[in-house]
């Protein structure tokens, strides 16, 4: 796959009449660039959505509930843009982790799943949600 295919995966031509969920996990060991990667993939669907005329922001975290609890706080914002991309450094971290009860990481995992719905509760309704997870593999030696 060419860089060039790579990014067309995250751009459209044309703002959907609905929220186009577009995900994508970025694996790597620590120290390999996947933060850099997502924030690079970022500003440049950022300057797309600037020749377009589209909003557009980028929200990074670490937790799942920091990001869901900003944009719960910044719904007036959201609301009106046309373009969203999540990350989420080390988004395993808490899934795997012993923070939380079972209890806390299905709820946490169910809000991985219905991302697309809780964004179209806050009223973004239409344009397109990225999210982008980086995912560090770890070593058993």
């Amino acid at each position: 796959m060419s860089k060039g295919e790579f990014y067309s995966y995250f751009d459209r031509r044309e703002k959907p009449n609905y929220v186009d969920l577009c995900v994508a996990n970025i694996y790597g060991y620590m120290k390999t660039g996947k933060t850099t990667l997502t924030r690079k993939i970022a500003a440049r669907l950022e300057e797309r959505c600037e020749k377009k005329k589209w909003g557009f922001i980028y929200i990074e975290g670490r937790r799942q509930q920091d990001v869901l609890s900003w944009v719960e706080e910044h719904k007036d914002e959201v609301r009106g843009l046309d373009y969203i991309v999540i990350a989420y450094d080390d988004a395993g971290r808490f899934l795997l982790s012993q923070e939380g009860t079972t209890k806390e990481r299905r709820e946490t995992l169910k809000d991985f799943m219905e991302i697309r719905h809780l964004f179209e509760d806050v009223g973004f309704r239409k344009g397109v949600l990225t999210v982008l997870f980086n995912i560090q593999f770890l070593s058993s030696a």
